[in-house]
């Protein structure tokens, strides 16, 4: 017998015509002896399953045959203990290759009381699989998969389970409602199912002692609490639903908005594009309702409905209310688009249309005056275009039908839109019952510049020292784009200030920061004053600064402050002096003696020279 698998004693039941019995075979090889027949079948047994299950052997050769038997998997017990014999507790392992379910298992009586369910798995050595148990009635611990873990050895059960019994918390909806959404909640616990047609629900099986609350959820319905017996109350809620046409050919109309009133209750919504939105959840009340689609006349204008409190002798049908109003075109659009001289598209360019007389193309004074009802129409929007990702097309809705409107341009405050108007004016639009479709607009843009000056006011003798720098805030370190020194006017007795105007070359009118600077070649040693450094913006818009350069002398005490530095060494020495004047005296006296000394020397010398010749 082959030990691979670490397997002590096995017992294989042989079997002939003549003979039978089972030997208790130990691991690894060996001889064993059965009584005299020409075929026997060995069939290993036990707690192993072996490869291959049965042999064969025929004794009529002359050397006696050697049979191998391996074993491939061992027995792992699955043990349940449960007070009661339930008849659905199922087994479901996770292994590998996938999973399966095994059971029902079938219960025997425990002499220690209650009942037992086993189920032995087959695994190989060092293989693993998850196992749980279930059953609708009876509360399986532990909850989660365990790992069961196959090996040689063969005793006690590998896992062993306890089941108690769990609670079961069922019930139904009075009266049934169907894709109702139920759910349970218990601390962390929470749990959710959705009802048939019965309207029916359950859970379970749960821990007793423990607190739930289940509630149920659907619009338009509301409920009332579980009761005793599990069931809950359902009323269904009041529904509106509102369709909207139009008269002349019956088509649904798409976008209009639609406002709901009554109670706590106010919403707005649009109709889908079937001409239909719906309004649930309405509790009992009285409704206003009011439908509007700018260039419809909707008839009626307006519906009242009541919704009476719900009652289990009203059908729940009887709680939807359809309204339904029709529309007439009374007005129309124009749309197209706006293009530059190129042909390309200009994005973001407001279009509105005002109502005109027809003969406002060539008007004589005083001005013509559109008719009444033109007049009175609400001033025309432009609108985003629906149906096309192209932002240079604009949209004007609510144009009266025979009035005469002339198209133009609405200021922009974007800056890459200043400047911009129409290259020629388009022929007034006259509105009849149809709209107005492929209008193009050609609109042409100047080139958008920033200009400016700079007023200087400074002293005459002052202005010659000055000099103005523009630059921009981007590029500090590059050259400036302007430097300029202000006129400076001839030398006068009084000295007064005057004014120099310096021009700013043409900016563009990109948004970018721009720097000016004031500088002095005056020394701030002998004159006080700040450097003036002043930031715009260049955004189109003309732009004007006035500087004053007035610096102030330094006064003479600051001069002799700087001076009286010089003072404190010479104040030193002189305090030295006479502090060391009775030394000094007999210096300058052994000085004197020795001058006197050395011209007498001197003196004799130049007689004895004299006197020699």
């Amino acid at each position: 017998m082959d030990d691979k698998k670490k397997v002590s004693t096995v017992q294989v039941e042989y079997k002939s015509k003549s003979a039978r019995g089972v030997l208790s075979v130990p691991a690894g090889a060996s001889e064993q002896c059965v009584p005299a027949a020409e075929q026997y079948t060995l069939t290993p047994r036990g707690c192993h399953l072996f490869q291959p299950p049965v042999a064969r052997v025929d004794l009529a050769a002359d050397d006696p045959p050697t049979v191998e038997f391996s074993a491939v998997s061992h027995a792992a017990v699955v043990r349940v203990t449960s007070p009661d014999p339930v008849s659905d507790l199922m087994l479901h392992v996770e292994a590998a290759e996938g999973g399966r379910d095994l059971g029902p298992l079938t219960p025997v009586p425990d002499p220690a009381g209650g009942y037992v369910f086993e189920h032995t798995l087959y695994l190989a050595d060092g293989e693993e699989v998850s196992v749980r148990a279930t059953s609708a009635t009876l509360l399986v611990r532990p909850r989660e998969a365990q790992r069961v873990r196959g090996a040689a050895g063969c005793g006690a059960p590998a896992l062993q389970l306890r089941a108690a019994r769990g609670l079961t918390l069922a019930g139904r909806l009075l009266p049934p409602v169907a894709d109702v959404l139920i759910t349970l909640r218990s601390d962390d616990l929470v749990l959710t199912q959705v009802t048939g047609e019965d309207g029916t629900y359950r859970f379970g099986p749960l821990e007793r002692g423990r607190r739930y609350v289940v509630n149920a959820q659907k619009d338009s319905y509301v409920f009332g609490e579980r009761d005793e017996d599990g069931n809950i109350a359902a009323s269904k809620l009041a529904e509106i639903l509102v369709e909207l046409q139009d008269e002349a050919d019956g088509k649904p109309l798409e976008g209009a908005l639609v406002s709901v009133s009554g109670g706590e209750y106010r919403r707005t919504a649009a109709s889908d594009a079937e001409g239909r939105l719906r309004f649930v959840s309405l509790a009992p009340a009285q409704y206003y309702v009011r439908p509007h689609l700018k260039e419809y006349l909707l008839r009626p204008p307006h519906a009242t409905l009541h919704v009476p409190p719900h009652t289990d002798h009203v059908p729940h049908d009887n709680m939807r209310h359809t309204l339904r109003f029709t529309g007439v075109r009374v007005a129309w659009s124009v749309w197209g688009s706006v293009v530059s001289l190129n042909g390309a598209g200009v994005a973001g360019v407001g279009v509105r249309a005002l109502p005109v007389s027809p003969s406002a193309e060539a008007p004589p004074p005083p001005p013509p005056r559109p008719h009444t009802a033109c007049r009175r129409t609400p001033p025309p929007r432009l609108t985003p275009h629906s149906g096309t990702a192209l932002l240079n097309l604009f949209f004007i809705r609510g144009l009266m039908p025979n009035c005469h409107y002339k198209l133009e341009l609405k200021e922009s405050s974007a800056p890459e839109l200043s400047g911009l108007r129409l290259a020629k004016a388009p022929p007034l639009i006259e509105m009849k019952e149809q709209d107005v479709e492929n209008v193009r607009l050609i609109v042409i843009q100047r080139a958008a510049v920033t200009d400016g000056g700079v007023v200087v006011r400074a002293l005459a003798d002052h202005m010659r020292t000055l000099r103005l720098t523009l630059s921009a805030q981007a590029t500090p370190h590059a050259p400036p784009l302007m430097a300029a020194r202000p006129d400076a006017p001839p030398p006068s007795g009084t000295p007064r200030p005057h004014a120099a105007l310096l021009p700013l070359p043409r900016l563009p009118a990109d948004n970018a920061t721009y720097v000016l600077r004031l500088d002095s070649t005056l020394s701030k040693t002998t004159h006080d004053y700040d450097d003036v450094i002043i930031h715009f913006v260049s955004d189109g818009r003309f732009k004007d600064f006035t500087i004053e350069f007035m610096p102030k002398v330094r006064t003479s005490e600051q001069e002799l402050r700087a001076t009286s530095i010089l003072i404190v060494p010479v104040l030193c020495l002189l305090a030295l002096a006479v502090s060391q004047r009775q030394r000094l005296l007999q210096l300058l006296t052994a000085a004197s003696a020795s001058a006197a000394s050395a011209a007498s020397a001197h003196t004799g010398k130049r007689a004895l020279r004299k006197k020699v010749q």
